[in-house]
């Protein structure tokens, strides 16, 4: 996974604009092996994807989403580690996630941040066994844009083969 950080790294350049890709509502769009499904209110409620590749995490793209306080991540719920790139959808690819979900901070395990690595490890068997899959994140209950809760399950031949099941996100909307 590639991060950056920096602003002033292509500044100009058309895939750093945060507003260039902005989904209409209730739209479903594919780009490449990702497609992504956003409500009426443009909160991103499903993402899915049949392959891991590495992706590039890019802050700069979604900095400035309303309302982010101290103790809250820009949440995905497909992230870089199954090839999302900030670039494609921008501000669009997420919603505001408490940190103590989405990476570990030493308190308490991080629920979405474990179950996003045991949905990794078990599409990367089936890739590697060459069995087909499709990782699919969902996210439901938004209030101003923040989910209530997220879920992540990997399918493989027409059966569910892990869920994490629904995930709690407790922030303050």
């Amino acid at each position: 996974m590639h991060v950056q950080f920096s602003p002033d790294v292509n500044p100009r350049a058309p895939w750093r604009a945060p507003y260039r890709f902005t989904p209409q509502p209730g739209q479903t769009i594919t780009f490449g092996t990702f497609t992504y499904t956003w409500d009426e209110n443009l909160n991103l409620v499903r993402a899915s994807t049949t392959d891991i590749s590495l992706g590039a995490r890019d802050p700069v793209m979604y900095a400035g989403v309303p309302g982010m306080q101290a103790g809250e991540d820009y949440g995905h719920l497909l992230g870089a580690d199954f090839g999302n790139i900030d670039a494609v959808i921008g501000r669009y690819g997420g919603f505001r996630q408490a940190s103590s979900v989405n990476r570990p901070l030493g308190v308490a395990p991080a629920l979405w941040y474990n179950a996003e690595r045991i949905a990794l490890a078990t599409a990367l068997q089936l890739k590697q066994s060459a069995q087909p899959f499709r990782v699919v994140a969902e996210a439901r209950g938004f209030v101003n844009g923040v989910p209530a809760e997220t879920r992540i399950f990997v399918e493989s031949s027409n059966a569910i083969v892990y869920d994490s099941g629904w995930i709690a996100n407790p922030i303050v909307p």
